[in-house]
């Protein structure tokens, strides 16, 4: 009778050690490690689908400032337009004044989902309205264009020094020159 205890005993601390182990694992997976910006940008530039290319531009978005550089190079070396995108987007929301020149020339780009969210990133960070969108059209070029050289010339009214927009830019940059 006392041996049957003792292995009841072994069997059930035998049972709360698996319940322990395996109950843990599943009650706290393990967290997978975040990729680093150049792991993004290597995958976001990768041999996947489009999705997961754009999935990877977005998650190198979201790491914000510090991977500025990683998300121009993958706008550079991109032939997808949503990974193009994504990265437009991301440089509109981290409020990024220095890539304002590259803005400009994308809206000039064969995509024109890439030219029309470049164009709503530069409206957008200078806070004019020059309805893009409707001169966006392959065969509105000459409209387009006069569009993009007034936008131009809205960005060097806009960072004149002395200027309250100017310090707005400053402040948004962390006190950094264009």
């Amino acid at each position: 009778m006392g041996s049957s205890r003792s292995l009841w005993a072994v069997l059930a601390v035998l049972f709360l050690a698996v319940l322990f182990v395996y109950g843990y694992r599943w009650l706290f997976p393990p967290v997978p490690r975040a990729k680093s910006a150049d792991e993004l940008a290597a995958a976001a530039l990768g041999d996947g689908t489009v999705k997961d290319r754009q999935y990877a531009a977005v998650k190198l978005s979201e790491l914000g400032k510090p991977a500025r550089r990683q998300l121009l190079h993958v706008l550079d070396r991109s032939q997808q337009a949503e990974v193009r995108v994504a990265c437009i987007q991301s440089l509109a929301q981290q409020w990024d004044y220095r890539s304002m020149s590259l803005l400009l020339d994308l809206m000039n780009d064969p995509s024109a989902a890439v030219r029309l969210q470049a164009g709503e990133a530069v409206q957008s960070l200078l806070r004019r309205d020059c309805q893009f969108s409707k001169v966006n059209g392959d065969n509105q070029q000459a409209e387009r264009q006069a569009v993009i050289q007034r936008l131009r010339s809205e960005w060097e009214k806009f960072k004149r020094p002395g200027e309250l927009t100017w310090l707005f830019i400053r402040e948004k940059l962390g006190g950094e020159d264009l």
